[in-house]
């Protein structure tokens, strides 16, 4: 199995639904808030060192997450919504 990690930018991925509605059906709530941010505002992950990266298996979205700058400290990232 081949893994290709993409950074995404400008707008989250269609496939985002699905990876959404299986961590619901989990319990798991961090795709809704990484949704919700986005839509928002409040996260888009566009300062210079950030990233959103999603990783793709056989052309389909398989998982996603984020990382911004970590104000408390220096020089840190925090990842966010693996």
């Amino acid at each position: 199995m081949t893994i290709d990690i993409r950074i995404l930018r400008d707008r989250l991925p269609q496939e985002i639904a699905n990876l959404e509605s299986d961590a619901q059906q989990e319990g798991h709530l961090h795709i809704t808030r990484l949704i919700g941010d986005w839509s928002a505002g409040a996260v888009r992950f566009e300062r210079d060192g950030e990233r959103l990266l999603g990783a793709y298996v056989a052309e389909g979205l398989a998982g996603i997450g984020g990382m911004t700058i970590e104000p408390t400290m220096t020089g840190a990232l925090r990842m966010r919504r693996f």
